[in-house]
C-alpha cells in the first residue's frame, strides 16, 4: 500500500518537474529556432543587395564609368567592405582593368562577386 503512493508521489513529482522545465526549454528552443531563421533570411537578403550592386555598377561601367568611384559611394559597399579578402579590397582601390569571364567587367566587380561567393558558403547559405 506505502509502496503504491510511494510510486504515485514520484510520478507526480516527476510530471511537475518534467512540465516546469520543457515550459522553461520550449519558448527558449522556439526563440532561438526563429532568431536562426531571422538572421539566415537577413544574410541571403543582404547576399542579393550585394549581387544587384555589382549588376548595377557593371551595368554603370557599360556607359564609361568608373567602377571604383561607384563602388566606394554604393550604400551596400559599405556593409561589403569589411568581409572581403586583402585582394578584392585591393582591386576596388586599385586602377580599373577589365577581366573576361564570358563578357568584359571590370576587375574589381569580379573579385567582388569571388568574395560574395566565398562569403554565402562561410555563412552556409549555398
Amino acid at each position: 500500500m506505502y509502496e503504491k503512493i510511494i510510486l504515485a508521489i514520484i510520478v507526480a513529482i516527476s510530471a511537475m518537474i518534467g512540465s516546469a522545465i520543457s515550459g522553461v526549454i520550449s519558448p527558449w528552443v522556439k526563440h532561438r529556432l526563429e532568431q536562426e531563421v531571422k538572421e539566415s533570411t537577413r544574410k541571403r537578403e543582404q547576399i542579393q543587395k550585394w549581387r544587384a550592386m555589382i549588376l548595377h555598377v557593371a551595368e554603370k561601367c557599360e556607359h564609361g564609368a568608373d567602377p571604383r568611384q561607384i563602388l566606394q559611394t554604393h550604400p551596400d559597399y559599405l556593409s561589403l567592405e569589411p568581409l572581403l579578402d586583402e585582394e578584392a579590397k585591393k582591386a576596388v582601390y586599385a586602377p580599373s582593368r577589365m577581366h573576361i569571364a564570358g563578357v568584359f567587367i571590370p576587375t574589381a566587380l569580379y573579385e567582388l562577386k569571388i568574395n560574395i561567393d566565398d562569403i554565402e558558403k562561410k555563412w552556409g547559405l549555398n
